[in-house]
């Protein structure tokens, strides 16, 4: 009605909406419920992989939902990330597989949490997405570590410490080389099979996680290098 009555006085001109985006008429306390859903689901991205658009944001966007409201800083909500991943890559090296198996899940859900609450608040920044991908390959390095220091219990140790060397380099290269492809405005190219499946951090998280569950910390390892490697060649 304010518009309307603008417009009778005011000559109006429509603008179109930006390509990606939405728009959704929040009139009343249901449209706003509406609004919140719509816009809870614009946090998964095109690129995200079925574990994490299964698993993973359904999740993380709920949590992100309630956490932006008290608006936190993302790069904390990356810190504590970090702590779980850590704390994960602790209880996987006491031989705790059942309790690491879930904090290792639980460190990839909140992952996602720092960017989605960025995202939220408008505050997306390219120091903290820098600061992001160096959390994540500290979880990650921390993880194979714990991982290796099971195995070593049930294991030959020199196939555990080549296992651990394989599944570090290869969990921090298949990252890096995405960013680096990034940085250097190369085109991207779009994973198929396995490497698409489980070949991103959040496939390879889960499997870490199952495997654990069950009291397999080798073919954890075992399964971090194949995967890494398979998203590296495809």
């Amino acid at each position: 009605g304010a518009v309307t009555a603008f417009a009778a006085a005011e000559p109006l001109r429509a603008r179109p909406l930006a390509p990606g985006t939405w728009w959704h008429d929040v009139d009343t306390p249901e449209d706003v419920r509406v609004a919140r859903e719509m816009l809870r689901r614009s946090l998964v991205k095109p690129s995200d992989g079925p574990v994490s658009r299964l698993l993973n944001r359904p999740v993380s966007t709920r949590i992100s939902m309630a956490l932006a409201q008290l608006r936190p800083s993302p790069d904390l909500v990356s810190l504590v990330a970090l702590l779980i991943g850590v704390a994960a890559a602790g209880l996987l090296a006491m031989g705790w597989g059942l309790a690491g198996g879930l904090t290792v899940h639980l460190a990839s859900v909140i992952d996602g949490v720092d960017g989605e609450v960025a995202r939220l608040q408008l505050r997306t920044r390219p120091l903290g997405a820098f600061l992001d991908g160096i959390v994540d390959r500290l979880a990650d390095a921390a993880i194979v570590g714990g991982l290796g220091v099971w195995a070593l219990e049930t294991s030959g140790g020199a196939l555990v410490v080549w296992l651990v060397v394989a599944a570090a380099v290869g969990s921090v290269l298949s990252m890096a080389s995405k960013d680096r492809i990034a940085a250097l405005g190369l085109p991207s190219h779009t994973e198929r099979g396995l490497g698409y499946a489980l070949g991103g951090r959040d496939g390879r998280l889960l499997l870490v996680a199952v495997l654990a569950v069950v009291g397999q910390p080798v073919f954890a390892l075992a399964a971090i290098a194949l995967t890494s490697g398979v998203a590296l060649m495809l």
